[in-house]
């Protein structure tokens, strides 16, 4: 028997070589943690749902063969598009069913709540001094309580959710079920320089009540901290695109790709994945009617880096006529976006116009930097781009037509609501009525209406004058207003501006200001 120092250096020869084996230390560890301790060992392989396809198919045999080599819980996570599109085939058709949970992402607006919360929490907590200031333009410097910080980023939150209908739905869909990235859009959000000192006065007498208007939070999210939109550093892309060098420039191909995906989303692909298809199908539908199939092979990558389209393996660049491609979430937000004037009006800066004279005269249009985003200038522009695309159309399809029968060109192209966003948009601006009321009032401000209509399904229609009127929505009046005499037909009541409105949506959100409420 060895004794002393002998015994010390033959166990560590013997340590020695055993640590040397990697497999049988991680036997042994897990042994020993599981085993004799009592301890349940968990292998967790993160971020494996942020591979491509083969490699997600490949770490799930890997995850296998964990869980028979070791004594552990293997945790995996995957894309929920891998496990339903290949649960039934080799390998995951091997996958113990009860074992699978499906994680659903948190609702956008909860965490964006429970961050803000935290935000707030810390500034206060890490700032040593009770002033800030910012100074304007005109070389003033405004100071203000460190506590009115909040005020902002509640309007700020308070923008998104008063048009849920856009914008909320905007983010989640731009971000694809991605909360980190839905985050970063908000963070972009917050420090966007498109949010004036106008903005900033409004939010503070407000304490944080007031929204920022549509076409505001709309040109944020497509300019970002940009005077001019570039669709290149933008998370809205320009769908509506060419370069110099194509030979036959066609301003639909990003669009018409979209919407061969749109018209294919229910149907079943070449392998049974609903909405899937190669690349070579699109390009045998597209080049009928001019496309160029390089050009076609540009623009899907392009749509790809822009999240619009998504691969089946998740890969965002040598994407082959072989691989299998569909639309996203992002992709919807894009054709959606085809009725909103402040979009169109985007695109025409980002634009190659053929001809000189619609370039100069949008040119002209941008140079001016008081005027650049009033309403009149977003009209023309956004009127000089569709007036554009919709002559490039119809000389397109004419010639189209020539050629195939019953050619469905112009249904691929179709962009009437763009047609009609931009005639109704020219209308409303015409309204005298509604410019002189928006000029007067802003969020916040307290008047006297008439009482229009109670009505059980919306609330109450407050009426000022003319066509003007606006409505306290039911979910800000007590319970049974519809039987309360002071809510009669003709009554008259104060309400206050919950949030901003111009002549263009001619609408008002209002709340009820109870009679002791200054």
């Amino acid at each position: 028997m060895l004794a002393g120092d002998e015994y010390n250096r033959e166990l560590y020869k013997v340590i020695k070589d055993c640590k040397s084996d990697l497999h049988e230390t991680a036997l042994a560890y897990t042994r020993y943690c599981g085993t004799e301790r009592g301890k349940l060992v968990v292998i967790v392989l993160d971020n494996c749902d942020k591979r491509t396809l083969p490699e997600q198919l490949l770490m799930f045999q890997a995850a296998q063969w964990l869980q028979n080599e070791f004594r552990s819980l293997i945790i995996l996570p995957l894309r929920e598009e891998t496990y339903d599109n290949y649960r039934d085939r080799p390998p995951l058709d091997t996958a113990l069913k009860d074992m699978v949970f499906r994680i659903e992402p948190p609702l956008f607006n909860y965490v964006l709540h429970s961050r803000v919360q935290l935000v707030l929490k810390e500034m206060t907590r890490n700032s040593s001094s009770n002033t800030l200031s910012y100074s304007l333009p005109n070389g003033f410097n405004v100071e203000y309580s460190k506590d009115e910080r909040s005020y902002y980023l509640t309007s700020i939150v308070n923008s998104i959710f008063v048009h849920d209908a856009q914008i909320r739905r905007m983010i989640v869909g731009l971000s694809g079920r991605n909360i980190r990235r839905a985050l970063e859009i908000f963070l972009e959000f917050c420090t966007s320089g498109h949010i004036t000192e106008d903005e900033f006065l409004k939010i503070r007498q407000s304490e944080g009540r007031y929204a920022l208007p549509l076409h505001i939070v709309t040109r944020v999210l497509l300019r970002l901290n940009r005077r001019f939109y570039d669709s290149d550093n933008s998370y809205l892309k320009n769908i509506f695109s060419t370069e110099r060098d194509d030979e036959r420039g066609n301003h639909f191909t990003r669009f018409a790709i979209l919407k061969w995906f749109y018209n294919h989303f229910g149907s079943s692909g070449p392998t049974g994945l609903k909405g899937y298809f190669p690349l070579s199908t699109l390009k045998r539908d597209l080049v009928k009617f001019g496309f160029s199939p390089k050009v076609i092979t540009r623009e899907v990558d392009y749509l790809l880096h822009g999240q619009c389209l998504v691969s089946e393996d998740f890969r965002e660049a040598g994407i082959t006529d072989e691989d299998l491609l569909r639309l996203s979430s992002a992709g919807f937000v894009h054709l959606d976006m085809l009725s909103n004037i402040s979009y169109l009006a985007a695109l025409a800066e980002d634009t190659l116009f053929p001809a000189e004279h619609i370039a100069k005269r949008v040119s002209d249009r941008m140079g001016s930097v008081q005027n650049q985003y009033n309403k009149q200038m977003v009209s023309a522009n956004a009127k000089e781009l569709v007036d554009f695309l919709e002559a490039q159309r119809a000389t397109i399809a004419d010639f189209s037509e020539e050629f195939i029968a019953g050619s469905d060109y112009r249904d691929l192209t179709d962009i009437q609501a763009a047609v009609n966003a931009v005639r109704a948009f020219e209308e409303k601006i015409r309204d005298p009525e509604w410019a002189d009321f928006e000029s007067k009032f802003q969020s916040g401000d307290v008047l006297e209406g008439t009482v229009r209509n109670c009505d059980q399904k919306y609330g109450i229609f407050v009426n000022f004058t003319g066509k003007i009127t606006g409505l306290i929505h039911k979910s800000k009046l007590p319970m049974g207003y519809v039987r309360m005499n002071e809510f009669s037909r003709g009554n008259r009541i104060r309400v206050r501006i919950e949030n901003d409105f111009n002549a263009v949506e001619q609408k008002i959100s209002l709340s009820l200001v109870e009679k002791n409420d200054s």
